[in-house]
């Protein structure tokens, strides 16, 4: 009997720890972020505390314990992302907890790193306060005690760097347009759309790249796809600075050929001339034959067509000259973008729609520079869009009027 008494008392204590280490469990969190209210950054160090009084926390704390190797199983998660390229290191007796687990916050962009993990968590984030866990060997993760306060920079830094950006790419662009460099040949030309939007893709790419180094402090990677723009919009325009020359050669070359045309039927007209005046005094004394009436009057006829002919050729000389010259800008605070979007017969529909695809581009790219504080990687399709956009302008160049 005092056997069974002594068991029931046995199994009663445990039952009673049993439940004491549920509840013990229920309010301990098993992972537990240090210093909470400090705000994070890019380039920052988290520390997460083993928290031994949360049973799967004392497991995972007696698991490390034993083999402190097999910390690189443990995997960090922000807003459910798994945080490639971050290496946990395993701290002992640190603020209290056996455990302590730092995790560098770190990106790489280069070919091969994290860059689209962060991606990821940038794209996921509304505010400063971003979901944390940590898991151990593919287990389910076990979420931090607190939200991590966490921006990409420091909020005055990376305003000012926005805003120091914009303002520089406003001033480079504008000092490109005024100084007359994208003019088609020096002042009062008019401005051309390939070396615009030349100058507008390096000019973004540059500053970006800048904006991000000044904000983050890392080197940023090119992205292949940003050479491309950079290419596209070269070859661009020089394929239009190419077809513009081609054009002016060969209307100087016409107006050459017009010219020499010209000549010879003015000194054919002035042969006629010099036939038709003694037969015109013999005429006006009356003294003309017949034949000699056929004949002035077919050389007046002649002379007639001459002149037809000539002013016809003075039409066709002139027109010539005005494309062997570059076209003259539009006046005004808008002539720029008039003169990018138009040809000789007025508004183009090719230059603008190339203008269009340049700028939905242009804004996907600096609404990812400010969003995830790097350059995007363009889907091979928009590339393809944007190449078949600039073919398009440049085939409707070849039969433009100057302008």
């Amino acid at each position: 009997m005092k056997t069974r008494y002594r068991l029931a008392l046995v199994a009663l204590a445990m039952a009673h720890c049993f439940c004491k280490t549920i509840a013990a469990d229920k309010s301990a969190p098993a992972i537990v972020l240090l210093d909470s209210d400090k705000t994070n950054y890019l380039g920052s160090t988290i520390e997460l505390a083993l928290n031994e009084n949360n049973v799967l926390g004392k497991k995972l704390i007696d698991t490390l314990t034993g083999n402190t190797a097999l910390v690189k199983k443990l995997q960090l998660y922000i807003n459910d992302v798994p945080m490639k390229g971050i290496e946990p290191q395993l701290y002992k007796d640190t603020a209290g907890y056996p455990l302590v687990v730092k995790f560098a916050l770190t990106r790489d962009s280069r070919k091969g790193g994290n860059g689209d993990t962060w991606d990821q968590v940038f794209d996921r984030m509304n505010n400063q306060n971003q979901k944390l866990a940590l898991s151990y060997n593919s287990e389910p993760s076990l979420e931090a005690d607190k939200t991590l306060r966490f921006q990409a920079c420091e909020g005055i830094r990376g305003i000012a760097t926005a805003v120091s950006a914009l303002g520089l790419f406003v001033l480079l662009m504008w000092w490109a347009v005024a100084s007359g460099m994208l003019r088609d040949a020096g002042p009062g030309t008019a401005y051309s759309l390939g070396r615009t939007q030349m100058a507008f893709w390096v000019l973004l790419i540059a500053i970006s790249f800048l904006a991000i180094f000044t904000a983050t402090g890392d080197m940023e990677r090119l992205p292949d796809q940003a050479l491309t723009l950079m290419g596209i919009s070269g070859a661009t325009g020089l394929s239009a600075v190419l077809i513009g020359n081609s054009k002016k050669a060969s209307a100087a070359t016409g107006v050459v050929e017009k010219q020499a045309q010209a000549s010879e039927k003015e000194a054919l007209t002035a042969g006629l001339k010099e036939r038709i005046k003694p037969l015109e005094a013999l005429d006006a004394a009356g003294g003309t034959t017949p034949a000699q009436k056929e004949e002035l009057g077919k050389l007046n006829s002649q002379v007639t067509s001459n002149n037809q002919a000539l002013q016809e050729l003075n039409g066709e000389i002139n027109r010539l000259k005005l494309e062997a010259t570059a076209s003259p800008s539009f006046a005004g605070p808008h002539g720029w973008l008039k003169d990018i979007v138009s040809d000789g017969n007025g508004l183009s529909f090719a230059r603008f729609q190339a203008c269009l695809w340049t700028l939905i581009l242009g804004g996907i790219f600096i609404y990812s520079v400010c969003q995830r504080i790097t350059m995007p990687e363009f889907d091979s399709t928009l590339l393809t869009l944007m190449g078949i956009s600039n073919l398009v302008y440049i085939g409707f160049k070849f039969p433009e009027k100057a302008g």
